[in-house]
C-alpha cells in the first residue's frame, strides 16, 4: 500500500496550531504527573530540600510521561493527537498504513532534532513538496488532511486561546506560591493548607500518625478561648502531649521542616525561657532547612519574642513580610514586637495592616474578636 496521489498534505498553520495544543496537553499531564510523583509543580522551594528527587520527577514527568501518552495517542487513534484531531489531520507512514510504536518514538524523539537551529526542522516544511519536517524525514512519516471532517472555527479558536491561558495560569500560580503576587489571604490560606496536608500525607505511616495526634492537640489549644479563668491549666497539659508526639515524629524523621517548625509552635504554648529556648532550636533547624517559608519565618519570629530578643525578631518577621505582604498573623507579631521596643509608630503601621488583612478575610466573622483586640491594642499605644 502507497499514499495515494491525491492525498492532500497538511500545511505550515494547522501543523503549527496542532503542536501548539499538543505542547499544552504535554505541559498538563507533565504537571499532574509531578503531584502524583510528590512533587509540586509551582512550589520551586522543594528544590533546596531534596534535588534529587525535583529532578528525577521532572524528568519522568516531562520526558517519559507526556510523550509515552502523545506516542500511544498516535497509534490508537490512527496517527491523531488532540491538536491534530482538532485541526483535522494524521500521520500515515510512508506506505499509508498506521503508525506503529516504535514508529511513533523516533518521531517523537526527532521533534528534538527539528527545533535545533532556531527550530530548522519545523520550517524546513515550508519548501518540502511533500511537506515533512526533519522528524518526518526521520520517522519517514507524513501528515495529511483528514479529509472526512475540517476544523472549525471552534477548534481554531481552542487551539489559539486555550494555549496562552493554560501558560499564563501556570505563571500566575507560580507566582502566586513564591508570594510574588498578591492574593486575598484567605485563597493563599486554601493553597497553603493544601500543600501542607499533602506534605504531611507523603510523610512515612509511622511519622504521619505523630504528627496527625499532635495536629489534634494543637487543634484543642487554638479552640481554648483567651479569656477562660482556667487559660493556663488547661493549655499546659495539651501543649505537653502535642510536643511529645512531635519529638516522636521528629526522631523518626530528623530532616523535615515541616515537623521543626510544629514542634517550635508546641513549645511556644509552653510558659518559660527553657521552651522558649527549645522554640527557638526547633525554628532556627526549620529555618536552615527552608529559609524561605514565610511560616518558618514567623514561627522563628515569635521564638524569638519568646526570648525577648525584639531587634532580631523583627529582622526575621520582615523577611516574611517581604515574601509575603498580605500575611495578616505576621503584622500582627511585628506589631508587638515593635511596641516592645517602643517604637510605636512602626507598631501602629503594622497594627493597622493587621486589621486591613483580617478585615478582608473576615468573611463569617471569625476574626471578629481578634480584631477587636487588635484596634484595642493599637489605641493603646502611647502617642
Amino acid at each position: 500500500m502507497s499514499l495515494s496521489s491525491e492525498v492532500r498534505y497538511a500545511g505550515f498553520w494547522r501543523r503549527f496550531a496542532a503542536i501548539y495544543i499538543d505542547s499544552t496537553f504535554v505541559s498538563l499531564i507533565a504537571l499532574c504527573a509531578r503531584m502524583l510523583l510528590g512533587v509540586s509543580p509551582f512550589d520551586i522551594s522543594i528544590m533546596p530540600q531534596s534535588p534529587l528527587r525535583y529532578v528525577i520527577a521532572r524528568v519522568i514527568a516531562t520526558y517519559f510521561v507526556g510523550p509515552a501518552i502523545i506516542v500511544l495517542w498516535w497509534v490508537v487513534s490512527g496517527g491523531q493527537s488532540p491538536g491534530k484531531w482538532l485541526m483535522s489531520i494524521r500521520i500515515v507512514k510512508a506506505d499509508g498504513t498506521r503508525l506503529g510504536i516504535g514508529t511513533g518514538i523516533v518521531r517523537y524523539v526527532g521533534y528534538t532534532i527539528s527545533g535545533l537551529f532556531f527550530s530548522l526542522g519545523y520550517l524546513w516544511m515550508i519548501g518540502d513538496s511533500h511537506k515533512q519536517t526533519w522528524h518526518d524525514k526521520l520517522a519517514k512519516t507524513y501528515v495529511i488532511v483528514d479529509d472526512q471532517r475540517h476544523p472549525s472555527f471552534l477548534s481554531w479558536l481552542i487551539g489559539l486561546v486555550l494555549p496562552p491561558l493554560f501558560l499564563a495560569g501556570y505563571f500566575w500560580m507560580m507566582a502566586v506560591s513564591q508570594g510574588v503576587v498578591a492574593v486575598p489571604s484567605d485563597l493563599r490560606a486554601r493553597y497553603e493548607d493544601f500543600q501542607t496536608l499533602r506534605a504531611i500525607a507523603e510523610l512515612p505511616t509511622a511519622v504521619r500518625a505523630h504528627v496527625d495526634l499532635a495536629n489534634t492537640y494543637l487543634d484543642q489549644l487554638n479552640a481554648i478561648p483567651g479569656n477562660d479563668p482556667q487559660y493556663a491549666a488547661k493549655v499546659r497539659p495539651i501543649a505537653r502531649q502535642a510536643v511529645e508526639e512531635l519529638k516522636l515524629a521528629q526522631n523518626l524523621d530528623p530532616k523535615d521542616a515541616l515537623i521543626y517548625t510544629k514542634l517550635a509552635g508546641a513549645y511556644l504554648w509552653l510558659d518559660g525561657d527553657p521552651a522558649a529556648e527549645k522554640a527557638y532550636d526547633n525554628a532556627m533547624t526549620a529555618y536552615r532547612l527552608d529559609p524561605q517559608e514565610r511560616h518558618i519565618l514567623h514561627t522563628l519570629g515569635r521564638a524569638l519574642i519568646g526570648l525577648k530578643r525584639y531587634e532580631e525578631s523583627v529582622t526575621v518577621l520582615e523577611k516574611a513580610i517581604a515574601l509575603d505582604h498580605t500575611y495578616a498573623e505576621v503584622y500582627q507579631t511585628l506589631a508587638y514586637a515593635y511596641a516592645q521596643l517602643g517604637q510605636n509608630d512602626k507598631a501602629r503601621s503594622n497594627y493597622v495592616s493587621a486589621i486591613e488583612f483580617y478585615t478582608k478575610t473576615n468573611t463569617k466573622g471569625q476574626y471578629d474578636r481578634l480584631i477587636r483586640g487588635l484596634q484595642d491594642a493599637r489605641k493603646a499605644l502611647p502617642k
